[in-house]
Parts: structure tokens; sequence; C-alpha cells
């Protein structure tokens, strides 16, 4: 599921770990990066990943994703659940909440969990360049 800053570079998608002074540095977890000039960051707990800083210039595009759930015909912040291994739907809506049965977890706050089947992933893009 994508979140956040995301850049086109040779032809391929990249996350966007950081962008100042017209540079922006790439983040990936695919050890085939490292032909294109990728290096490695090792991790202790987590998943080795692969970072390089490029100049702006030099990204084909630059753009922001937000994923949304469709569930029931209605669109929710969603999150992924690794301890769950499934999605948490949120919402400040009350009778979308009342009527799906979601929890109340704070004022106007509602949430629950689903299956990845009983969703539609939708992304939205925002082009930033």
């Amino acid at each position: 599921m994508k979140k956040g800053k995301y850049a086109t570079y040779n032809a391929a998608e990249y996350e966007v770990t950081s962008q100042q002074n017209g540079m922006v540095v790439l983040k990936s977890y695919e050890a085939e990066s490292l032909l294109e000039g990728f290096y490695r960051v090792k991790q202790f707990i987590s998943t080795d990943f692969f970072i390089k800083e490029v100049a702006l210039d030099d990204i084909d595009r630059l753009y922001h994703i937000d994923t949304h759930a469709r569930y029931e015909g209605e669109l929710y912040a969603v999150y992924y659940d690794d301890i769950k291994k499934g999605y948490r739907l949120e919402t400040d809506d009350s009778l979308a909440a009342y009527l799906h049965k979601f929890e109340m977890v704070g004022p106007n706050h509602y949430r629950k969990y689903v299956q990845p089947h009983e969703i539609e992933l939708v992304e939205q893009y925002e082009k930033l360049r």
C-alpha cells in the first residue's frame, strides 16, 4: 500500500525519503537498484533497503500518493496492521461508522478492522513536479 511522496527515475518508481536544496533521496527495496548507483542500508531488525541522492532535475516525475479503501461503497482512510495482517479503516463520519459497525475510539473517531478481500484500495495521485 503506497502513501507518501514518490518519484519516477530512469523509468522506475521509488519512494522519496527527503527533498531539499534541489536534491531528493530515493528509496528502494530491490537489490537491482545497486545497478542504478544506489547503496545498501543495512538493518538489524527489518529488511535492508537501498538509497540514492539525485538532483531534482534528473527526476522524470514527482508526485504524492494517498491510498484510501473503498468499503461498502464509501472511501475511508486506510492503514495496514502488521500484527493483525489486515487493514484498519478510520473515519470521523458518525453515520457511516454506525451503519458499517465501526467502533468508537475517541470523540468523533471510529475504526474498523477488515480483511484484504473486503476492500478495494484506491490510489489518488497529486502531481508535485
